[in-house]
């Protein structure tokens, strides 16, 4: 079974040369401005290689929990010497007004942990996604703490089997998942808090002995990616035994693809020679149970409404140059969390093709009946190829993408007179 790795001070393997070495989370905060919260988050470039390296056009993504940042930015260009690093300061904007969000905000500071996926991609043979954990027992929302952290590795499906230089030092044993009430569990809906329990009995004296524990999302036709994973160095006497628990939010990241059935929890190590995760401990059987399912019906949100609006007045016909704000009003369905929605205001041109004016796009948390009104301004132009404009939504969700598009008739469509 194929698996992601998050853990500290390891080094993710970006393809052709360009590495991604190390994520560092420095501050998580309370943005006083603007209500919502703030992230700083810096990433190292490794070049490797004998000659110099531009990473161009490069672009950021950041979630929280599986809630994508509103607003991420960081440098669009660096040149990476040869045998050398880069570091580069991404900072982050996530909203918390929606009522979902705020949950998962408030959750996260319950369990002492926020898994924080950031994503770099480029012009450049370089696309790496990895997740960090940022975790302190006494973080505060408003207090800024730092907190080192590596990436995410991420491997295929397929693998080959399992070995070790470390020898069966240890075993684990006596594995269940509980709720946040205490409760022992083999199903969750998504945003909810869990607790993973395991045993871990030392075969022979150890000392400082390092393990990892992850918890890995369950994909189907894709790779497996880690929820969270926890380092430990363990010093214990033969046949010595420890209970260890792990407390996260069941939520599903925005970057997978494909459908997530549950989740597991794998223990082993990181092989720093080969840069992958080793399965040496215990890997949970590929069954339901002992693996935590996902229940309650797939996410499904709708577009409910679109409308066009000028100085906070509804209208369907404005004069050229005229800033106008597009709403677009989504409404949840089912419980409906890390589902992405990108949204666009479109040309629509006579005699040749339409297209896109300004898009945007978001990642929703919704509890069911839920609604969420989404927002794009922009210029609207006139010149004699142009009819006017139109709305067009794309939502992805686990059964596939589904597009809404604004019906072909002025109105709803915006003229421009």
């Amino acid at each position: 079974m194929g698996a992601g790795f998050m853990g500290s001070g390891n080094v993710a393997t970006a393809s052709n040369n360009l590495v991604v070495s190390n994520v560092r989370v420095t501050s998580i905060y309370h943005d006083t401005a603007r209500g919502g919260l703030g992230l700083n988050v810096s990433v190292t470039v490794r070049n490797p290689t004998n000659t110099p390296i531009t990473l161009t056009n490069a672009r950021y993504f950041m979630a929280v929990n599986g809630i994508e940042a509103t607003e991420v930015s960081g440098p669009a260009d660096m040149l990476v010497p040869p045998q050398s690093s880069k570091t580069v300061s991404v900072t982050a904007w996530l909203d918390t007004t929606n009522n979902a969000t705020a949950a998962m905000v408030k959750n996260m500071f319950i369990v002492h942990q926020a898994i924080v996926g950031v994503g770099l991609v480029a012009d450049v043979p370089i696309k790496w996604f990895g997740t960090v954990e940022y975790s302190k027992a006494t973080v505060e929302l408003s207090g800024n703490t730092t907190q080192d952290v590596g990436p995410l590795l991420l491997r295929s499906k397929g693998h080959g089997g399992l070995t070790t230089s470390l020898g069966p030092a240890i075993s684990v044993y006596d594995v269940a998942w509980y709720s946040n009430d205490g409760r022992q569990i083999t199903e969750v809906e998504q945003g909810n808090i869990v607790y993973l329990k395991f045993t871990v009995k030392a075969n022979n004296d150890v000392r400082n002995y390092p393990i990892t524990a992850c918890v890995f999302y369950d994909v189907k036709h894709a790779s497996d990616w880690s929820l969270t994973c926890r380092d430990y160095s363990l010093t214990m006497k033969k046949g010595e035994t420890k209970r260890i628990t792990i407390g996260f939010i069941a939520s599903i990241i925005p970057q997978i693809s494909g459908e997530v059935r549950g989740l597991y929890l794998s223990v082993g190590y990181f092989d720093i020679t080969t840069g992958t995760f080793v399965e040496a401990y215990y890997s949970m059987p590929n069954s339901y149970p002992p693996r935590l399912k996902f229940v309650g019906p797939p996410p499904h949100i709708e577009v409910v409404g679109a409308a066009w609006y000028v100085n906070g007045h509804e209208v369907t016909k404005v004069k050229k140059n005229t800033y106008v704000e597009a709403r677009i009003r989504l409404k949840a369905v089912t419980r409906s969390y890390g589902v992405r929605v990108e949204y666009c205001v479109r040309a629509d041109y006579k005699y040749v093709l339409d297209k896109n004016v300004k898009c945007s796009h978001t990642v929703l948390n919704l509890n069911e009946g839920e609604e969420k009104t989404l927002t794009i301004t922009f210029k609207a132009e006139k010149h004699f190829l142009l009819r006017g404009y139109f709305i067009k939504v794309k939502i992805s969700q686990q059964e596939g993408p589904k597009t809404w598009e604004m019906s072909n008739h002025y109105p709803p469509r915006l003229k421009v007179g």
